[in-house]
């Protein structure tokens, strides 16, 4: 610009004079005279203003190019974007750092992808926080621009990402939120972790939504930032215990209990109703790391009070590790709970305390709760309710060893047990009839006979055989009764109690044989079972053979057996008898009572005609120890065919099978009279492939046998021409599809 005097700029701006101020952009002489015009003219918009300010925008001196770039944006807004954009590459930080601004005054999303680049190339620090402002202020583009950077290949694209997010705040979860629905996880992930470290309510609000993300990794991500943001976070996250959502509430209390400050005790302790036990459990844990006494009294209550056990198990292992006095009490308490594990550790809580064990009640169930049941007879009776309590529940082991205690104890107990004969407990009650037959004795008698008339069965089975062991003459009409019993082993317990009266109750037993229900009958027979009188086997003989009950018959069956002496006869005897399945109850019973006078008996029967008579046979004798009876049989002298199939080749085992049937079909309608049919296949005259048929169609037969006729021939010996000469020889060549078969011989045994 010509002139003898420079420009008043502030003279033009207070006229308005736009061309002025555009002129005085020219003036060369002083740059803060071209600045203070650019400036000026932020005040005027005009096509010819924006034209000179963009013109501007390349002058040498910075502060012009600054000032050009404070008053496009202002007089330009969107049409100065393109232009503002380019000025972010400026070669000086002060004009690139004013571009940047003005972009965010502009507000234009077509800004957004330079400054995101600006972002994450992070050369020029200064210019890079102005951009990071700029688009915070830009808004919901440059949100949506920064979520495909968090799971970015590139670790800086990843920080660009996260870095205009959190630079965004509360403004960005707006954007943010539709994006917990997106199907890449790791996005989600990210997105939680990036909101976690954005203080507001608004944050809080989107990780509570991301604990209902279907992926356990988002979910841990959302717990853990709701969980470091601390007291802050606990209203929203308490309101989650009111849900009907089990695993929000679960998250809940876990956030809870990583707070871990006074304030989550109140809501902590509204967990504790949970109808859920492990939500119970947790929230037990998550107050005990608190130390507030509210919490100790909450524990101390559940401990005593819930009916879970895994629940009572968890609080029991916070208190004992508290170490709180004002828990003794609920330990103690603890004394008698029905878990082990619960009890055992009450007792090590109690002695941390330093409770010492007197000779009490309480003492007893300090010691019962570590199986200490020796000491428990040193306290003596207020030691007997404490180990009928733990009598029930006991492992078969652990009885064995409270009952001993209790006899023991003595007599003392006897009051304890009466009353127990009465518990509701079934299993109480049936303990309790045996330990009163062995510490009362015959003092017993009456209550016994009570109990033998116990709705339940297990206890009339006990107060039977209680009754089997005082051995009073006194209980043979109510054992003879208990006969009647539905119940199996009530019968059996009764049989077995009147074993020691037996001549004196036989005659009460016998009538019972007689009796319309089947049920009794089989109860007298068990009786008989368990007499041991030598006329039992006489009286249960016709039973085991003619009652039309099944049941009867295989108790009078069960009962011979143990009448061993006296019975092997009759079984064996019934060997011959014409019904089939006396005959396999009586190989059974020879097999079971494993006498070696049934050996004989039992090898003939290996050569019967019926297969299940057979098969029943070979496993007797193996229980009586002969494993290999086919070798110490020999077949009788009846009608046997035998059969060779000779080929001078291997054929299919499908084509020797249609051969053997085929041959078999024939003889079988020759040989009518015929009753056992072997069948050996010799290929390439040197190999013995055999098979053994009944000629009831279909029906295999035992595979011994074949071997015993194999092993026949071996010995034998000879060639073919030798065993033609002593069979008796057809040819079948026109039978269908056998002309690759040289001959059948067959072998008849008369």
């Amino acid at each position: 610009m010509l002139g003898l005097r420079p420009p008043n700029v502030e003279r033009l701006a207070e006229r308005a004079d736009v061309d002025g101020l555009i002129k005085a952009l020219g003036y060369d002489r002083d740059p803060a005279i071209r600045a203070a015009a650019a400036q000026a003219l932020a005040a005027f918009s005009s096509p010819e203003v924006l034209k000179a300010l963009r013109e501007t925008l390349e002058d040498p001196a910075p502060e012009v190019r600054q000032a050009a770039v404070r008053s496009l944006a202002a007089v330009g807004k969107f049409q100065a974007t393109e232009a503002l954009i380019a000025k972010l590459d400026d070669q000086d930080d002060a004009v690139a750092q004013e571009a940047a601004m003005s972009l965010a005054a502009v507000k234009d999303p077509r800004a957004v992808p330079p400054l995101v680049q600006i972002v994450r190339s992070g050369k020029r620090p200064y210019l890079r926080e102005a951009a990071l402002d700029a688009l915070s202020t830009i808004g919901a583009a440059a949100a949506r621009a920064a979520v495909p950077l968090l799971y970015h290949q590139d670790a800086a694209a990843r920080e660009a990402g996260r870095a205009i997010l959190k630079r965004m705040g509360a403004a960005a979860i707006p954007t943010l939120r539709p994006y917990l629905n997106d199907e890449n996880r790791d996005l989600r992930w990210r997105l939680v972790e990036v909101v976690g470290e954005i203080e507001g309510e608004a944050a809080t609000a989107f990780l509570i939504e991301a604990l209902q993300d279907r992926d356990y990794y988002v979910r841990e991500a959302a717990i853990a930032a709701l969980a470091v943001r601390g007291e802050s976070s606990i209203p929203a996250v308490a309101d989650l215990l009111r849900l009907e959502s089990v695993s929000l509430r679960e998250a809940a209390i876990t956030i809870l209990d990583r707070i871990g400050t006074p304030a989550v005790v109140v809501p902590l302790l509204t967990a504790l109703g949970a109808v859920q036990a492990n939500l119970r459990r947790l929230a037990a844990q998550a107050l005990s790391k608190t130390g507030d006494p509210r919490a100790i009294q909450a524990l101390n209550n559940l401990l005593v009070n819930d009916d879970d056990t895994m629940v009572r198990r968890a609080v029991v292992e916070v208190l004992a590790r508290l170490r709180d006095p004002s828990s003794l009490e609920a330990f103690v308490r603890a004394l008698s709970d029905r878990d082990y594990a619960v009890r055992q550790k009450a007792a090590e809580a109690i002695k941390a305390l330093g409770w010492e064990p007197d000779r009490s009640e309480t003492a007893a169930r300090y010691w019962a709760s570590q199986g200490r049941w020796e000491r428990c007879v040193q306290i003596g009776e207020p030691a007997v309710v404490v180990l009928l309590d733990y009598l029930p529940e006991a492992t078969s082991s652990e009885q064995r060893l409270i009952r001993n205690a209790l006899e023991r104890i003595g007599s003392v107990a006897v009051p304890h047990l009466l009353g127990a004969l009465q518990a509701p407990q079934k299993a109480l009650r049936a303990e309790a009839a045996g330990l009163l037959a062995r510490i009362a004795g015959q003092e017993a008698l009456e209550p016994l006979l009570q109990a033998l008339k116990d709705p339940e069965r297990s206890v009339r089975e006990a107060a039977a055989a209680a009754l089997g062991e005082i051995k009073d003459p006194r209980a043979i009409p109510a054992l003879v009764e208990a006969l009647k019993d539905w119940e199996l082993n009530v019968q059996e317990a009764a049989a077995k109690a009147l074993s020691p009266f037996s001549e004196q109750a036989l005659p009460s037993v016998l009538p019972l044989l007689e009796a319309e229900d089947w049920h009794t009958r089989q109860g007298a027979v068990m009786a008989l079972g368990y007499s041991g009188l030598g006329q039992a086997t006489e009286i249960l003989l016709p039973v085991f053979r003619k009652d039309p009950e099944r049941n009867v018959r295989n108790a009078a069956l069960e009962a011979l057996k143990r009448l061993q002496a006296a019975s092997v006869e009759a079984f064996i005897a019934m060997l011959y008898d014409p019904d089939a399945e006396t005959r396999q109850k009586a190989i059974t019973a020879l097999g079971d009572m494993r006498d070696r006078r049934a050996e004989e008996p039992l090898l003939s029967l290996l050569w019967d005609g019926d297969q299940a008579i057979r098969a029943a046979a070979f496993g007797a004798l193996q229980r009586l120890g002969v494993f290999d009876p086919i070798a110490l049989s020999a077949p009788p002298r009846t009608a046997h065919l035998y059969v060779m199939v000779c080929s001078p080749r291997d054929l299919p085992p499908d084509e020797w099978s249609e051969i053997a049937h085929q041959a078999l079909t024939e003889l079988g309608e020759q040989a009518p009279a015929l009753q056992w049919v072997h069948a050996t296949i010799l290929s390439d005259f040197s190999r013995l492939h055999e098979s053994f048929y009944r000629f009831e169609p279909g029906e295999n037969v035992f595979q011994g046998l074949v071997k015993a006729f194999q092993e026949w021939i071996i010995r034998e010996g000879g060639t073919i021409a030798d065993w033609e000469a002593r069979f008796f020889h057809r040819e079948l060549a026109d039978l269908p599809d056998l002309e690759e078969v040289d001959t059948i011989l067959f072998y008849y045994q008369p």
